[in-house]
């Protein structure tokens, strides 16, 4: 039986028993070539098991340029069934804001009324006693959408 609750403890998180969400976005820091976010996570689990967190580590894409990414080895639990916010700091750089100011750009010409994008990363699981000294870690994959702000009305000439 012990065999069985140390094996239990090694089995990871499947990806779609968590989703991952950006609830808000702050800027800390800016510079020419990099800027500085808090960003708030919205852990959503969808499993019968509380996931002790311990560190993570992620990116955020949109049109398949990274436009920030970051780690962090803060601690907060996932209950079950239920959701956790947690604030962490992330790094975007000049490269993909600029693209990604070229993709909107086509987008609004498009009149695309909502902007996607892809969260993914790693989380790892603060060791349990039954699993002898051995965590786990489940990855995450969620792809959001929120809307652009209505394009502003051109004046007539």
């Amino acid at each position: 039986m012990l065999a069985a609750f140390a094996l239990a403890g090694c089995v990871g998180v499947g990806e779609e028993r968590v989703e991952v969400h950006l609830a808000d976005v702050a800027l800390l820091d800016a510079t020419l070539l990099e800027q500085r976010l808090r960003l708030t996570l919205r852990f959503q689990n969808r499993g019968g098991a509380d996931l002790p967190v311990d560190g993570l580590a992620y990116r955020i894409e949109a049109s398949g340029t990274t436009i920030a990414s970051g780690v962090s080895n803060q601690a907060f639990t996932v209950p079950r069934f239920g959701e956790a916010r947690v604030d962490v700091e992330a790094t975007s750089t000049l490269a993909g804001v600029l693209r990604q100011i070229i993709d909107l750009q086509r987008q609004s010409g498009a009149s695309a009324s909502n902007l996607r994008y892809r969260i993914y990363g790693t989380a790892s699981l603060t060791p349990q006693p039954m699993s002898l000294g051995r965590a786990g870690s489940f990855s995450f994959d969620t792809v959001n959408e929120f809307p652009l702000p209505p394009a502003a009305a051109m004046p007539s000439r």
